[in-house]
């Protein structure tokens, strides 16, 4: 609990996070610290982790994933895009992004095959992520939830489906080259499709 608090920044802060994801009662205060330690690196600043975390104290949680790993791909994928600089102002102002991991690694990198160059990923991000069905699985990670698929330890471990582009999903293997959703028709400035095709096909081999 004063590991908690003291992550968060004050006593209201850190009972906000635990009426939200009640299960950080059961994180052990110093297995918090290394996933601080990343998003400080990653951030910037401690105010920008602390931060961060408030927005999503779901980051806290083990999920049976490695979650500095995950932030350090997810943030390497968008800086090699947007420059560093920009990927901290994206990141402070949406860190749930860092949860897409390597799922966003392989989708920018699909789309910018797709595209045909970096500047039309960075220039089309928002596109990119409703392509790609990224935009949809952040609304799914940022709802309130039940966190690792249970409140007690009554009821039996669920875990989520993974996004399409994790390579668990990736239909030419675990190591094969990225294939998920892609949206064949761009969003218009509503973030609809256009009349002519809504379809979303499996994406084609990177190669």
């Amino acid at each position: 609990w004063p590991t908690l608090v003291a992550i968060f920044g004050g006593l209201k802060e850190a009972q906000a996070a635990i009426i939200r994801e009640p299960l950080l009662l059961k994180i052990q205060g110093d297995q918090c610290l290394g996933k601080l330690l990343t998003l400080r690196r990653l951030l910037g600043s401690k105010e920008a982790a602390r931060d961060a975390l408030r927005k999503c104290p779901f980051f806290l949680h083990h999920e049976n994933q490695k979650k500095s790993t995950k932030w350090r791909l997810a943030f390497g994928s968008m800086e090699r895009i947007f420059g560093m600089e920009e990927t901290r102002n994206m990141c402070n102002e949406r860190p749930e992004l860092l949860q897409l991991g390597v799922c966003l690694e392989r989708a920018l990198g699909f789309a910018e095959k797709k595209l045909g160059s970096v500047e039309a990923v960075r220039d089309h991000f928002e596109s990119v992520l409703k392509r790609t069905g990224l935009a949809r699985h952040l609304n799914y990670e940022m709802t309130p939830r039940p966190r690792q698929g249970l409140w007690t330890p009554k009821m039996k471990r669920k875990r989520p489906l993974p996004c399409s582009w994790s390579p668990h999903r990736n239909p030419t293997g675990y190591t094969g080259v990225p294939r998920g959703e892609w949206d064949e028709t761009p969003k218009d400035g509503t973030g609809k499709g256009t009349a002519e095709n809504k379809n979303v096909v499996e994406a084609d081999v990177v190669g």
